[in-house]
């Protein structure tokens, strides 16, 4: 229960206790603002062990009530007499223990918070209410929808456990209490506002997930039970268990996504922390669900067509119901999720930049991972058959290529199109961003990442067919120095073409980022500059920083008043140093650019 989840985070918390309380002491001469930390850390550390064990207890006690009372004429060996009273003493000890420690780490917690603002807003007491609120939803949320299928079932008895009740009612209490002590208190510093951030959006795909899930869990059920499939039954009634299983996953995940991404993510449009969610969760998810959803119905229809299975149609063609729903949830939350992204990142784009440039390259490394597997199957599929036809040996099964042919052609359809419209956008955002984008970091680890496989790839194919063409002049060749070989030739095909173009690009982005940047030069301006507006202009010119000596005589004329053409001029004359050192010196209304050595 949510005991379990508290108390696996005790470790994690210690950690920080020890971590900021040296950082505090090497901040404070006195040591007394790393002694504060300090016992910020232990009193909330103790309040969560204390939660735990209290939250535990009660869990238990109720649970043994429920079972007691609705349960009790279906009582097994675990509900004996001599279980209960195990159980009830285990809920008793650790509730008459835990609830006193509670309340007065609590209480003293809260006293603490009330004697001001700093002390409500202090990133330990944020950590610890975000900590609670994230454990007790996980803990709520799959109990109140276990306890919710046990009423659509039709409050079967003999199937109740008490456990479930009795979380429902621990853990809502819990979150209940702390969300608004929370929300009450505010997030007024960044550090709370980020912790609030990661609850919320965890939450938030939590739900997305196990809503989409479900969704497709349902009408998956939904059309195994239409009388579709000829001769194939349906064993059971559509209202079975996976059915109510997804009903209350479609309740219960729409509400805790609802909740936290309607509600709680709100407005959060200047959040980095949304974009990351937004591109690496539902963006990248929906469309790899997607795709895997695309590839399986291709690479089944594809055996259909091929003849490469002996079931029935009814039989075969039942992945349609959780094939073609994956697709279009996919496709509905990849939507929906980027159409948001990029309406958002219009009002604050340089910070979503990064986000975007992430996914475009993920997707452009799932899209060329698929069309790479799916052309190393058909190259193998090519050189199988050469070895069946050379060989008088081999004999193979009738029809042994159409599974591998099918599966080969659906990554292939569905893998090279993916690739070429994102690897198109990855182009394209080179000839827009120019040397942003050549010394991005996701897009250097996109090529490095290619370009290393494939040196990997052909470096192991090269040296098992050297190993094997050795053997062969050792021990005489046949086919099967051909059959070893052939993954190696596989390799070496794919991986040859793909190491040359992505380095080629990587290449040319080097060449590019190299030639783009400016020569930096140490420059030094003396001038009468005192809010750094002239120094500033001619940085954001260069592109690089300079040191500034703030001139002591009154200045006659301001940095402002100083055109942008002079500006201009001054950069040129810097480029063009013939030395690395360069000295700007302004004086009687105009400023001269002097090149120098240092002996």
């Amino acid at each position: 229960m949510i005991f379990s989840v508290l108390f696996a985070i005790v470790p994690i918390l210690i950690i920080i206790a020890i971590v900021m309380a040296v950082r505090g002491r090497g901040s404070s001469g006195s040591g007394e603002e790393g002694a504060s930390v300090t016992r910020h850390v232990w009193l909330y550390l103790l309040t969560l062990i204390s939660l735990g064990i209290f939250a535990f207890g009660v869990g238990q006690l109720l649970s043994l009530l429920f079972d007691i009372t609705i349960k009790s004429g279906y009582m097994t060996e675990i509900g004996s007499r001599a279980f209960n009273q195990e159980q009830l003493s285990m809920g008793l000890a650790m509730t008459i223990i835990g609830g006193p420690l509670w309340f007065l780490f609590w209480r003293a917690a809260q006293r603490r918070a009330k004697s001001g603002p700093a002390e409500s807003s202090a990133i330990v007491r944020k950590f610890s209410l975000n900590l609670i609120l994230l454990s007790a939803a996980l803990t709520w949320l799959p109990a109140v929808a276990e306890f919710i299928k046990w009423l659509l079932a039709g409050v079967p008895a003999a199937n109740f456990d008490g456990t479930f009740l009795s979380t429902v009612i621990v853990a809502g209490v819990i979150w209940f209490y702390h969300f608004r002590v929370s929300e009450g208190e505010g997030h007024l510093t960044p550090g709370a506002q980020t912790l609030r951030r990661w609850y919320v959006y965890i939450l938030s795909g939590y739900g997305l997930v196990w809503l989409s899930v479900s969704v497709i869990q349902l009408i998956n059920s939904a059309v195994t039970s239409l009388p579709i499939w000829g001769e194939v039954l349906v064993d059971s009634s559509f209202w079975n268990d996976p059915t109510r299983t997804a009903i209350t996953g479609i309740l219960f995940g729409g509400l805790a996504w609802f909740f936290h991404w309607f509600r709680m993510a709100k407005g959060d449009v200047e959040s980095t922390l949304r974009q990351v969610y937004f591109y690496l969760l539902p963006v990248s998810g929906g469309a790899i669900a997607a795709l895997v959803a695309a590839t399986v119905m291709l690479y089944q229809i594809l055996i259909w067509v091929f003849g490469a299975t002996g079931a029935s149609a009814g039989s075969h063609f039942q992945f349609l119901g959780w094939t073609l729903p994956t697709i279009l949830v996919g496709f509905a939350v990849w939507g929906y999720h980027r159409t948001l992204a990029q309406e958002e990142a219009g009002k604050a784009e340089e910070r979503r930049e990064s986000a975007r440039r992430v996914y475009v390259y993920l997707m452009n490394f799932i899209g060329l991972g698929t069309a790479v597997a799916g052309l190393v199957m058909l190259i193998g599929i090519l050189l199988e058959l050469v070895i069946n036809a050379v060989s008088t040996s081999i004999t193979p099964s009738a029809g042994w290529w159409r599974e591998q042919l099918a599966l080969c052609l659906a990554l292939l359809i569905t893998g090279i199109p993916l690739w070429f419209y994102y690897w198109n956008t990855a182009l394209k955002r080179v000839q827009k961003a120019e040397l942003s984008e050549w010394s991005a970091l996701s897009r250097r680890i996109y090529l490095y990442t290619v370009v290393g496989i494939a040196i990997i790839a052909m470096t192991a194919g090269l040296v098992n067919l050297v190993y094997q063409l050795i053997s062969g002049i050792l021990d005489g060749f046949g086919v099967q120095v051909l059959t070893n070989s052939k993954w190696s030739l596989q390799a070496l095909v794919v991986a040859a073409p793909l190491l040359w173009y992505h380095w080629q690009v990587l290449r040319e982005d080097q060449k590019e980022s190299a030639e783009a940047k400016p020569h930096r030069r140490s420059v030094t301006l003396l001038a009468a500059d005192p809010d750094r507006e002239m120094a500033s202009r001619l940085e954001a010119r260069l592109g690089y920083k300079i040191k500034l000596l703030k001139q002591a005589a009154p200045a006659t004329e301001t940095a402002a008043a100083v055109p942008d053409e002079e500006i201009e001029r001054l950069a040129g004359e810097i480029l063009a140093s013939p030395t690395e050192k360069v000295m700007l010196v302004a004086s009687e209304g105009r400023i001269d650019v002097l090149p120098y050595e240092e002996d």
